[in-house]
């Protein structure tokens, strides 16, 4: 395979990826609690969005666990569904950062 050389590399991408689906997930409920004050409803599908991301926080949290202890299957398995998850968010740009990092991991699988 020609990406065979970097597959180190890539695996660190993977881990850098996994952490900004980590922060991103956990900064949408810190933007519900700055907006709340100043809405007169109560926005219950901004509540369920920061739900989802928080869950994709933490789902992104142990594939970067997973991806340094090496257990690639797992976090390229967990982290497809970490950006799936960010992406049905409304988070784009984070959920397909997490999607391909996810990807990386599972195609460098075997070890």
């Amino acid at each position: 395979m020609a990406l065979e050389p970097y597959r180190q590399l890539l695996l660190d991408v993977a881990e850098l990826l996994f952490v900004v689906g980590v922060v991103a997930g956990f900064l949408s409920p810190l933007y519900l609690v700055m907006t709340l004050p100043h809405l007169h409803t109560f926005p219950w599908p901004l509540l369920i969005s920061s739900v989802i991301s928080l869950v994709a926080a933490f789902i992104s949290l142990n594939c970067y666990g997973n991806v340094k202890k090496r257990k690639l299957i797992e976090a390229g398995f967990k982290g497809v569904i970490a950006g799936a998850l960010l992406i049905a968010t409304g988070s784009l740009l984070v959920g397909f950062l997490v999607l391909v990092a996810g990807i990386i991991s599972y195609i460098y699988r075997r070890s």
